[in-house]
């Protein structure tokens, strides 16, 4: 046994066992140093068992392990600021700046953030899905039950990059889609099987327009509730089912737009008539 230091200090002391104490008289491993250290370097000898301490920096079969009993905090040198915070605890690690948690990202994969993330590569999202609804956050992006969703708390906007003019407004709302124009493919290269959709007044007469207000169904409880004009795709689906699709739940949905190719063989056939009509009573048009 080997000690330096004064009566009331112990500078060095080494144990029988070849143990070595730095300010610390009782040594507990090879090198035990209580205070504070400075080295140019640090080599790690593979282990095979994990070392549990309060903090330890060590390797096992390869991988190097860094342990804490609650947090670590990298900052850098002279600055007050921590640049990550690592809660061990909580298994999260916390990016911030000047005391303001900016980002974060726990141990099931959620990220949070209060600025913005910038991905140069592009965003790839691949296998997972969320267990509900993501109903608690403003915006929301998320795969449930084998669908994806887009949740956003009031208006969502899609607009070219550096100009104020909107391209296309959602507004959740009322369930209302705005935008410039909508255009359909319609070239009559990609066409085929072309045939005339003939007579349509008669199916035409089995309609009936309607004045409407959505129901408390759990399908419209949020729409804005005010009056609206359209047709029961029921009955649509009767004459033309073509204009008619269902959701993954059997409910209905009409196609307006192509409405209008029926409305202008309604017309022609009106004209048709009508011209006969003069015809027959020897009038001029």
């Amino acid at each position: 046994m080997l000690r330096v230091g004064t009566a009331d200090t112990t500078a060095l002391f080494i144990k029988e066992d070849g143990k070595v104490g730095i300010n610390h008289a009782s040594p507990n491993y090879a090198l035990d140093i209580q205070g504070e250290a400075q080295a140019w370097g640090l080599g790690l000898m593979d282990r095979t068992t994990h070392w549990e301490k309060n903090g330890t920096l060590y390797q096992r079969n390869g991988p190097v392990y860094l342990t804490t009993d609650h947090g670590l905090h990298l900052r850098r040198q002279g600055s007050a600021d921590t640049a990550f915070h690592f809660d061990t605890p909580q298994r999260t690690l916390t990016i911030s700046t000047q005391d303001t948690n900016q980002k974060s990202i726990d141990a099931k994969g959620y990220i949070a953030c209060q600025g913005r993330i910038v991905c140069q590569g592009g965003i790839q999202i691949d296998g997972g899905k969320a267990n509900s609804h993501w109903d608690n956050f403003d915006g929301a992006f998320y795969r449930y039950n084998e669908h994806w969703y887009l949740s956003v708390d009031n208006n969502l906007y899609f607009r070219k990059k550096g100009a104020k003019n909107i391209a296309f407004h959602f507004d959740i709302d009322t369930a209302t889609l705005r935008a410039n124009k909508f255009q359909q493919a319609s070239d009559r290269r990609i066409k085929t099987n072309i045939k005339p959709l003939g007579p349509v007044l008669d199916k035409i007469q089995r309609l009936q327009g309607i004045y409407y207000d959505w129901s408390d169904h759990a399908r419209t409880k949020d729409y804005l509730k005010e009056p609206q004009i359209g047709l029961i795709a029921d009955e649509l689906q009767a004459s033309f089912p073509e204009l008619v699709a269902c959701d993954q739940d059997n409910f209905k949905y009409v196609d307006y737009g192509r409405f209008t190719a029926v409305l202008l063989e309604a017309v022609k056939q009106q004209q048709q008539m009508i011209a006969q009509l003069f015809v027959h009573l020897k009038l001029t048009p």
